[in-house]
């Protein structure tokens, strides 16, 4: 079996934090962008005259927000999900 350096764990953790905070920071100014019509937080600018579509911000949003989900190992919701097992029919039901 082979051993797992902890800290290059942390750091990767930790990249894919800053990777899932950054995607959600930049589809937020794309949406506020849209809303407000400044167009270089849509990501309209000289070079470049394709605008972030607003359902790709969404998405894009979401993403960061399951990235940074699943970085939470001790959340209620984890721990919930981790508990839920099937459950055996009982015997005097099974009988109909």
């Amino acid at each position: 079996m082979t051993r797992v350096d902890p800290n290059i764990v942390t750091r990767l953790r930790r990249a894919a934090l800053y990777a899932g905070s950054i995607a959600i920071a930049i589809s937020v100014l794309a949406l506020i962008g849209w809303t407000f019509h400044v167009n270089v937080l849509k990501g309209e600018f000289r070079d470049s005259p394709f605008p972030m579509n607003p359902m790709s911000a969404v998405c894009f949003i979401l993403a960061g927000i399951a990235l940074r989900l699943q970085l939470r190992e001790t959340s209620t919701l984890h721990r919930r999900l981790a508990e839920v097992r099937p459950r055996a029919p009982r015997p005097d039901l099974a009988s109909g």
